[in-house]
């Protein structure tokens, strides 16, 4: 999401699809990442690298110069805070963020 090698990939993706849903479940140790309040996020399957919950969609309207929107949402925590709210939310409850496209990065988070 953030790595500045996958830029690429990132502007690509951001070509080919009109709208994309991110909820970034964080939890990479590898980053040494906490939540906000300070206390420790945990990855959702046990392993070092973070994880994502990534939705594209193509609905045929986004003209074909033009770049697609990005819509953001992170959890941070504890594992079973993150499985009940996977759990409880719809995709529909979920209160993600428009990002804005900055070149040359064209990041997928805050």
């Amino acid at each position: 999401m953030d790595n500045p090698t996958y830029r690429g990939v990132r502007w690509n993706l951001l070509k080919t699809y009109d709208k994309i849903y991110t909820i970034d479940l964080h939890g990479n140790s590898k980053k040494k990442e906490t939540a906000p309040d300070g206390s420790s996020d945990v990855n959702v399957f046990g392993i070092m690298q973070g994880v994502s919950i990534n939705l594209f969609i193509k609905t045929g309207k986004k003209k074909p110069n033009e770049l697609g929107k990005i819509y953001h949402h992170e959890l941070f925590g504890k594992r079973e805070f993150k499985y009940d709210f996977l759990s409880n939310k719809s995709f529909k409850d979920v209160d993600y963020t428009e990002l804005p496209n900055i070149e040359p990065s064209y990041f997928f988070c805050t």
